[in-house]
């Protein structure tokens, strides 16, 4: 792994500032710095000049989308220099987010200065990347020759308008997509940032795409699916914001599916297998998460796929986008689907398994009761309570009675 000289910022030459600047309370700002290893430390720096003796330097600093801010004493130096090493090994910043980060110095006569607020972009810079532009696309990749990244700009493009034809969604924010050249570099990268066993991963808030892609003879298939994939993710919180959240995982893996440029040829195989031996997931299963075992987590991305392209089919563009609006809004997974198409989601389920899988009522049936089953259970319990107590009571009076 090659280790890359660690990135600095300096107060004049970054953060556009030609000058020492003079703040309230008698400070006056000379640098900011922060300098980083991928993974390993984060070093915060600030030097001060003031006419009142300062006390303490605290630095505060967060992930730009999340809500949850550290600050940290800082070891001040009699000359006014402050510096806070952070251990970034643990696992609490995403890769690739913007850090805004920011100052405040106390001083002895009980004032108290709060600088301006920075960032800088938490970048995987145990890498050297190289770079590719177009629009608001931009690709980076450190393995692989320029052919390589110009194949990867040109799939993204091409999905962009794949993606359109299938949801009325357009790019409207930049996206940063990297690509490393292993699953293994590109999960080690994952969990530093707090995320574990991903092959693909979009963190749709920052437009960032990550992903693992190695240059050779088998890169176009790999390209076509990955690159595709993530992208619909990003573009479904573009459209959506925080709604994104809202829509059933078998909407958002469904669209994203759908939007690859070069499908799964195994799905239909394994959905019809699961047809036949009645093991299909019921959709509403699949509507918070999906299951962790890979033999049933693959079946859930087949039928998410197979479903929204029956939607899509029968209920146009325009029914998958009253679903990513009505779920959006905060409908539930059933109501949802009645809002967006005027039918509830198990009815939904059932049109899918008739038309895509040519599934016997019997079947339909023993699916349809899996959603009930959990119902029936609780049923049961609160019916067995007054039976047993009437049970109870008649042995007791027949005991007593003798």
């Amino acid at each position: 792994m090659r280790r890359l000289p660690t990135l600095i910022i300096l107060l004049t030459i970054a953060l556009g500032l030609s000058q020492p600047v003079q703040a309230q309370a008698g400070v006056t700002v000379n640098t900011i710095g922060v300098s980083y290893f991928f993974g390993e430390q984060i070093t915060f720096q600030i030097s001060i000049e003031s006419s009142i003796p300062v006390t303490s330097v605290q630095v505060f600093f967060r992930d730009e989308f999340q809500q949850n801010t550290r600050n940290f004493p800082m070891v001040l130096s009699p000359e006014g220099n402050a510096t806070y090493t952070f251990d970034a090994s643990e696992r609490v910043i995403r890769p690739f987010a913007q850090i805004p980060f920011w100052f405040q110095v106390e001083l002895e006569n009980n004032e108290s200065f709060t600088s301006e607020r920075y960032s800088f972009r938490y970048t995987d810079n145990r890498f050297e990347w190289k770079e590719k532009k177009e629009g608001l696309l931009s690709i980076y990749w450190y393995t692989g020759d320029e052919a390589f990244g110009q194949a990867l700009l040109d799939t993204a493009r091409t999905s962009l308008s794949t993606i359109l034809e299938l949801v009325p969604i357009t790019l409207e924010e930049p996206v940063d997509i990297y690509v490393y050249p292993s699953t293994v570099e590109l999960q080690g990268a994952l969990y530093l940032g707090g995320v574990e066993w991903a092959a693909g991963h979009a963190d749709p808030d920052l437009g960032v795409v990550l992903a693992s892609i190695e240059p050779g003879p088998e890169q176009s298939l790999v390209i076509e699916k990955n690159i595709p994939h993530e992208l619909a993710h990003i573009l479904l919180y573009q459209f959506t914001g925080p709604g994104y959240d809202n829509l059933p995982v078998w909407l958002r893996e469904g669209i994203a599916t759908q939007a690859e440029l070069y499908p799964n040829p195994d799905f239909e195989y394994h959905l019809k297998k699961a047809a036949k031996d009645r093991t299909l997931l019921p959709i509403s299963d699949l509507c918070e998460s999906f299951p962790t075992d890979n033999p049933s987590a693959y079946l859930a991305y087949a039928e998410s796929y197979s479903f929204v392209g029956f939607i899509k089919n029968n209920y146009g563009q325009s029914g998958l986008h009253a679903m990513i609006a009505a779920y959006s809004d905060g409908m539930d997974c059933q109501q949802g689907a009645q809002k967006a198409l005027g039918v509830s989601l198990t009815q939904l389920n059932n049109q899918w398994l008739r038309t895509n899988l040519n599934s016997s009522p019997a079947s339909i049936a023993m699916i349809s009761l899996q959603e009930f089953i959990p119902y029936i259970i609780l049923l049961s319990i609160i019916l067995a309570v007054p039976v047993w107590g009437s049970v109870n009571a008649l042995l007791q009076r027949r005991i007593k009675n003798g």
